[in-house]
């Protein structure tokens, strides 16, 4: 790379703060592309494997949603960074097309090397996740102002036309917008778990509305320690997601098997507090697995408790841990437990509105019925444990109408041979 290309990497805001033998590092893995006007850099539905820095010209970005032409969804120039969305969601296709529109230049960085950044560089994670948030802020912002735009045309067209008609095709129209918007967060949940040797995974997810605040994620922090996390932001709807995907994407930057769990959702809150989250906050269960030896180290902010069911069926909570939600005190007391996953056990973490469940006649599921959902499925695989305690809860419902997002994580450990 030429001596002015390397004094322009510098210049870039996500990476000019890195110390100067990361940055001649990342310098010699970087590669120039260059595009012309109207050339298109990658297209919706293609593969993800490296993200993008703009050093000079503008991107489109766009989205087609079914729709029958391109629609602009935003417009990125020097700086900025494209394709970040597959750092967090490995095997995940690109979720919109970009283009150049007047002849570009950009740096392309494989995922591996944010990778090392990551690891070696923890400055790079946080500015990455700042970045992300801020656009994704961005996007709810704009989002909310085409939906008042388009109340206001609706609103005129029944009082001019008193249209039916009218009315039916907005609706579409908003709902299709909800949809782009459940694709989106749906992307950010795995694609599908890593495979880890002597264990399998299971986990389901049901908004109460068209996008919900729950999340949950499992990722490895190197080749012993897989990081797993449940949680649960206030609220519904779009609000609530957009702080999901903020609180998700902080806490997959700032994760590292060194640190323990109170350590990393200590500083997810310190930077959720200085993007001025307002009155929203999450509750979470962030732990990290030693997959040899089944020990595993969690922290729980203000969340329900864990349990843990044996292999005949006996169900547990877990001990009773100090924690505090995320979001709201610069110093939320948290507390660091451990306990130990022996063969055939398993780990089962949810959120409340699972417990919360209510049928037509006012009953509650609450953790007496969950624990019996769950003894009944006792020496099954974790995927299957999650889909019996989900039927026993869609059983109980019956009629009724669901009141909160629904999340349900399962770990489990196999038997010994």
């Amino acid at each position: 790379m030429s001596p002015a290309l390397t004094e322009q990497l510098a210049n870039i805001p996500l990476i000019r703060d890195l110390p100067a033998d990361e940055q001649a590092r990342l310098a010699q893995q970087v590669q120039m592309v260059e595009l012309a006007a109207g050339q298109v850099l990658f297209e919706e539905g293609d593969a993800s494997g490296d993200f993008y820095v703009v050093l000079d010209g503008q991107m489109e970005i766009l989205k087609t949603a079914g729709a029958p032409e391109d629609a602009v969804v935003d417009v990125s120039g020097r700086g900025e960074i494209l394709g970040e969305m597959g750092l967090f969601n490995r095997g995940h296709r690109r979720m919109a097309t970009v283009k150049a529109t007047v002849p570009s230049h950009l740096l392309r960085v494989p995922f591996g090397e944010f990778d090392d950044l990551a690891v070696y560089a923890p400055v790079f994670g946080c500015r990455l996740a700042g970045m992300l948030s801020e656009r994704l802020t961005s996007a709810h912002e704009t989002a909310v102002k085409r939906l008042v735009e388009k109340n206001c045309r609706l609103q005129h067209a029944y009082e001019q036309l008193q249209n039916a008609q009218e009315e039916l095709l907005e609706k579409r129209a908003l709902e299709q917008e909800l949809k782009l918007a459940r694709e989106i967060q749906s992307s950010i949940l795995p694609a599908q778990f890593p495979a880890l040797h002597g264990y399998d995974f299971g986990a389901t997810m049901l908004p109460a509305r068209a996008v919900g605040g729950d999340f949950y994620s499992l990722f490895p922090l190197d080749d012993r320690h897989m990081g797993f996390v449940v949680g649960d932001v206030m609220g519904k709807g779009i609000p609530a997601a957009i702080y999901m995907a903020q609180t998700h994407a902080l806490l997959r930057a700032l994760a590292h098997p060194a640190s323990t769990p109170c350590e990393t959702l200590r500083q997810v809150n310190r930077l959720l507090l200085e993007m001025g989250s307002g009155e929203v906050f999450a509750t979470l269960i962030y732990g990290i697995l030693a997959a040899e030896t089944g020990e595993c180290h969690y922290a729980r902010a203000g969340h329900e408790l864990p349990m843990l069911m044996n292999p005949h069926g006996q169900v547990r909570h877990l001990p009773m841990a100090e924690g505090m939600p995320l979001g709201v005190l610069d110093e939320p007391v948290l507390e660091d437990a451990c306990i130990q996953l022996n063969p055939g056990e398993l780990l089962f973490l949810y959120t409340d509105g699972v417990i919360d469940a209510a049928n037509r006649e006012g009953g509650m599921f609450e953790r007496e019925c969950l624990s019996q959902a769950l003894s009944s499925a006792a020496g099954h695989s974790a995927t299957e444990v999650a889909e019996t305690v989900l039927e026993a809860l869609r059983s109980f419902q019956g009629e009724g109408a669901q009141a909160d997002d629904i999340t349900l994580f399962a770990i489990r450990r196999h038997p010994a041979a």
